[in-house]
This record gives structure tokens, sequence and C-alpha cells, in this order.
């Protein structure tokens, strides 16, 4: 308030008892004087903070549009403007407004805020949950196990959702800080990341370009460095991921990107690449583990190491068999490079 005026007032109210003080720009040791003006009888609760503004008189609409952005998500917050009231469906960013059954029996009002539109930067971001017109918890981007939107992203920057529903009443925690957890709620989230989904896909295309811009940008010298078969072959590997999932975060592609471009300098890439493509979801886990405990080239040496003592038990197995094979100069050489049979 200081920056509109170089005193304001504060009332506080609870219990039927009010305190009012007054805040002043001082001098000296102090940077600002508190001075208590006195008590009085006030019903309810609340706070009001008050000034007679001098300078920096802020712009309304802007105001409205900065203010509705952060608060908006609360619907128990009521933000009034020169005692006019902002209404969420007259919010300058929504963007959609759409009823959807979320199960057999839960019926909900789904609306998105693109906060880009109020010039403002919110943490207020996320899935935000009303039931009978009370906010769940706080705006998330995950429920439990389940992720709606890689908070990391712009996307999650830039939109704030809101779920409307008067059926999920029974689900509320005692304390409004969250819901049970049980099966039927967690196949209505994977219902709820289904719809903000489809929402985010029909407006990500132009992310999606920047994204592909920026790795594109960022691995030019790998690029540079394939033939025109490979360079042509890394952009629809781009184009595909990023159409598979458009929420993907560049750190992931420029991985991916690096990975695809080794196998593409390899010969045998292209047959590695097809294999993995043909393994289960089981067998890429294995590889996945197998690839974080061991080197390559550790693998490759163990491999080897078995592969040779295969050998040298099969030629133990066939000259022993030979009645005229020369034990002292044939056998015995053999069994003498195969210590490890005997545990040494």
């Amino acid at each position: 308030m200081l920056c509109f005026a170089d005193s304001y007032t504060v009332e506080t109210w609870q219990n039927g008892m009010c305190n009012e003080y007054r805040i002043t720009v001082s001098e000296g040791d102090s940077p600002y004087e508190l001075e208590k003006l006195g008590e009085c009888h006030k019903d309810g609760h609340g706070t009001k903070i008050s000034a007679f503004l001098t300078r920096n008189l802020p712009n309304i609409e802007q105001m409205t549009d900065i203010l509705s952005a952060r608060f908006m998500s609360d619907p128990n917050f009521a933000l009034k403007i020169n005692n006019k009231k902002v209404d969420l469906l007259e919010h300058k960013g929504l963007v959609s407004n759409k009823e959807v059954m979320l199960s057999e029996h839960v019926k909900a009002k789904i609306l998105i805020i693109d906060s880009s539109k109020t010039f403002t930067k919110s943490q207020q971001h996320g899935v935000a949950f009303w039931v009978s017109g009370r906010l769940v918890g706080n705006p998330s981007w995950s429920y439990g196990n389940i992720t709606f939107l890689d908070g990391r992203i712009k996307a999650a920057k830039k939109y704030t959702i809101i779920i409307q529903s008067d059926d999920l009443i029974n689900d509320v925690m005692p304390d409004w800080t969250g819901f049970i957890q049980s099966p039927s709620l967690d196949l209505l989230m994977i219902k709820v990341k289904s719809e903000v989904d489809n929402f985010l896909r029909s407006v990500m295309s132009e992310q999606i370009e920047e994204i592909k811009q920026e790795v594109i940008e960022d691995k030019l010298d790998d690029f540079r460095s394939l033939n025109v078969s490979g360079q042509r072959e890394t952009s629809e590997f781009i184009e595909k991921i990023t159409t598979v999932n458009p929420f993907i975060s560049t750190e992931f592609i420029k991985c991916a990107i690096d990975a695809f471009v080794k196998i593409e300098k390899s010969k045998s890439g292209e047959t590695l690449l097809r294999k993995i493509s043909q393994m289960s979801l089981e067998e890429l886990d294995m590889l996945s583990d197998l690839l974080t405990s061991w080197d390559i080239n550790d693998i490759a040496y163990v491999m080897n190491e078995i592969d040779r003592r295969i050998i040298v038990v099969e030629a133990i197995d066939k000259v022993y068999r030979e009645k005229s094979t020369d034990e002292l100069h044939t056998l015995h050489p053999l069994v003498l490079n195969a210590r490890w049979i005997f545990g040494s």
C-alpha cells in the first residue's frame, strides 16, 4: 500500500472485536511507524486495508485481470473492485466452458482460464476442484499417482483448469484438504486427465513448433554430421514423438535425439532400433535396468568371457572322449586355462 500513499489503515476483526491500526512511512531507525487507532465492536470476521491513493493509481482493467487470475481458482474468495464483483464466467481469459459426465453419476463443468491473457505470473495454476461451491485442497497438476500435466512445461504455467461438481461431496475429506482415495475416484481422475489432454492437444500446435525449433537449433551440429537421409529420418522422428506426445519436455526430446543420432551413425543402428521397437514393456524395463547397472563395455566383456568358457568346456569334453588324446600335451593345457572350473 505504501506504493500508493505514505500511510494506510488496517482493520481486522473476529469474535465481535475489531482493532484498527495506521501504518505510516517513517525515518530514522524504523522504516515505518505502527499506531493503534482504537478498538470497537464488529460482527463477523475479516480484514480491511485502506488508503487514500495519491500516486501510482493502477489501471482498473489491468488490476481486475491480475487479481482475478490469481484468486479466481478459490470460490471462497469474493473479489470486488470498485464494488463490482468479478465473475468467473466473465473472466477475460476464459477460453473454455463445457459440461461433461465424468462418470455415470458424476456431472461436472470444466472451465479453463488462460492466465497469459491477463498479463500475470500467477502461481495458482493447475486443476482446481470446486465441490458444492468450495475449493478442495489447492490447485495442482497431479492427484496421487495421476499427473494431469507436467508442471515444468509452458502450458502448465499458462492455464488454470476448474472442475465444478456437486456430485463429489461424499468423496471429500472432512477437512477439505483433498479427496478420499478410492478405485472409483481414480477412474474419475483418469477421465479428468483425458479431458485435460483433449483440450491441450488442440492448443499445443504452436508450442510444438517452438519445441521442435529449439531442439533443432540446439542439436544443429549433430544434424550436420548426418547424411541427407539421416537428417530426414531424424526430422521425421522429432515430428512423430511431438505429435504423439505434445506435452513431452524439451530435455527428454534432446536425450532421445542424442540416442537417435548415435544409432543413425552406427552401421547396426537400424537393426538395433528395430529390435528395441519389437520389445515388450517388460523387456524394455529389463534392458533399462541392465544398462543402468552395467556399462556396455562390461556387458561385452562378460559375454565374451562366457563364450570363451563355453568353448573351453566343449573342447575338454571333445578331447576327453577321444581315446587317442595325448592328455599331457592336449588335455592338461586346456584344464590349466580353465581353473575357474575348480573355483580358482
